[in-house]
Formats: structure tokens, C-alpha cells, sequence
């Protein structure tokens, strides 16, 4: 396998910072979207796994955070809808056109292709703990919590501190218009919507393929399973079925939102995933990884 690490310009030329995972013979190209606030780092023993099944793995960072973070941009501020509008969309142009192309999207990572206008491109989907961010969704006991960070905490401290710190989310800060945006869409019914509420879908509908997303059993802070089954319902044209991984099945105690791609995840768990996308690419199952 041979890594690589490099800066891609976006469409509007703002540097997006890339790692691709590339075995000796490449049978599909996977493109994997991180959750908010997650640097692609999190992410690279499971595209390491996934490229000795013989995916040729990118990964990167979006703009405004981790590596993508620049101090030299003179363009417009970064706001969430960059990240699946250009960003997305540049990674898609930018992958060989001679693979069959899958996306793995962790938590917002799914909900971003259907903002790309190549979404056509990808032949199918994983959305791992992958919603719809409408804090009625969750379970009543939690959306008082809910709705204290987006009507209140978090725009607030965002525009005190001129970004979203951290700490808030437990990942990387959020540049201020990103986070105004997340939070102005976790208030909307419709998530994903314009400012005055509607419902904005550019480019779901043209995601045709097989879809599967991942229910994480114990993961009801970020991704219950009602969350993660409206985000399904955004792509009305893809053949979609929701899935339940419980932790206790692959001897774990809890996964929660992100353990599906800590390190000491059982490889039997990852494997399962990417035979499915193996098949619903239309290629044999590769020879499972010790």
C-alpha cells in the first residue's frame, strides 16, 4: 500500500488537505467523509483496512478545520453547505473516473452528498451514525439539552468567541459561519433548509445506488434511530435500508458515535461494511484481513 498526502485546490481554489490509501491493484475508490469538527486523522486505520481489502482510500479534511484550516484564504468565510457544495463536489471531480466510487459518511458525512452537483457520480453509499440533525427527533428526555445548544449555547459562545471552541463538541473548533449554519439547521424542521426554513435537496435525488445506513444501538446522543432514518429518507431515489449494529454482538461494551473507527474495533465489524459496498458495487468479496 502506498500513502500519500497532498493539497488539493477546491473548485473556488481554497487548499483542502488529502490522504489517499492506494493498494498495488485498486478495485474501487472509497471517499471518506468525516464527521463535524473530526480531522481525517481519526480516520486512518480504517482506510488503512480498507485499502488492503483493495479500496484506494481518500480522506481530508474540510475547509476551516484540521490540516484544510488555512491562515492565507482572502475568499468568503467557510459555512457548513461549503463542505458538500464545493469541497464534496471537489473530491469527486478529483477521483479516477475508471473505478467504481463509493462514499462512507461518518455523522454529517452522509447528509453532504446530496449538496454535491456530481453526486450522480457515486455509485453507493454508507452512512455510518449518519442523521438528520432536528433535535425532535431525539428521545424526549434528551431534547431539552438539544434544544439549549442550538438555540442558545452555541450560538452564543460562537459569536463571543468568533469560532465554536473545541471543547463544546469534543472535536476540532468550528469556524464561525459553519457552526451558525449547523446550528440554524438543527432548529429547522426540514434540517438541511434555507434561511427562511424550506427544505433545500439540490442533488439527493440523483444518488441512485444502494445506500445502506448504520444505526449505532448505544449511540442515542448523536444518532438515534429516528435521526438516522429521516436522513434516509432524503435520498428518495436510492435503493436505501437502515441497519442496527449492536456493540454487544462484536463483544464490545459500547461503540457510541465515533468508536466504529477507533483502532481496537474488531476488524469482523469493518469487514461486514465493506463487503457490502464490495457487492453493492458489483464487484466479488474481497479475502477478509487479519
Amino acid at each position: 500500500m502506498r500513502f500519500d498526502s497532498y493539497t488539493l485546490p477546491a473548485r473556488d481554489g481554497h487548499p483542502l488537505a488529502v490522504s489517499a490509501f492506494r493498494p498495488a491493484l485498486p478495485r474501487y475508490c472509497l471517499l471518506l467523509n468525516g464527521a463535524t469538527g473530526v480531522a481525517q486523522r481519526f480516520y486512518r486505520s480504517f482506510a488503512e483496512h480498507a485499502a488492503e481489502r483493495g479500496a484506494w482510500v481518500f480522506t481530508y479534511d474540510y475547509r476551516g478545520i484540521g490540516a484544510s484550516r488555512s491562515a492565507t484564504w482572502q475568499g468568503p468565510a467557510p459555512c457548513m453547505a461549503d463542505w458538500g457544495r464545493i469541497d464534496l463536489a471537489s473530491l469527486l471531480d478529483h477521483l479516477p473516473a475508471d473505478l467504481p466510487l463509493a462514499v462512507l459518511g461518518h455523522s454529517v458525512g452522509g447528509q453532504l452528498p446530496g449538496l454535491a452537483d456530481n453526486a450522480g457520480r457515486i455509485r453507493a453509499l454508507l452512512g455510518v451514525a449518519a442523521q438528520s440533525g432536528y433535535w425532535r427527533l431525539w428521545p424526549a428526555r434528551r431534547q431539552w439539552r438539544l434544544a439549549l445548544n442550538w438555540y442558545a449555547l452555541i450560538p452564543l459562545l460562537t459569536r463571543a468567541c468568533g469560532r465554536l471552541p473545541g471543547w463544546v463538541m469534543g472535536g476540532e473548533a468550528l469556524p464561525r459561519e459553519v457552526a451558525l449554519e449547523w446550528a440554524r439547521w438543527c432548529r429547522t424542521p426540514a434540517f438541511i433548509a434555507t434561511p427562511d426554513g424550506r427544505a433545500w435537496r439540490p442533488h439527493f435525488a440523483e444518488l441512485l445506488g444502494p445506500a445502506r445506513f448504520l444505526v449505532i444501538d448505544d449511540d442515542l446522543a448523536f444518532a438515534p434511530r429516528q435521526a438516522v432514518e429521516a436522513l434516509a429518507a432524503f435520498y428518495p431515489a436510492a435503493r436505501r435500508e437502515v441497519r442496527v449494529v449492536a456493540p454487544a454482538h462484536w463483544g464490545l461494551s459500547g461503540l457510541g458515535h465515533f468508536g466504529f473507527f477507533r483502532r481496537d474495533t474488531p476488524r469482523g465489524l469493518w469487514d461486514e461494511q465493506l463487503a457490502w459496498l464490495e457487492h453493492a458495487l458489483g464487484l466479488a468479496p474481497a479475502r477478509a484481513v487479519a
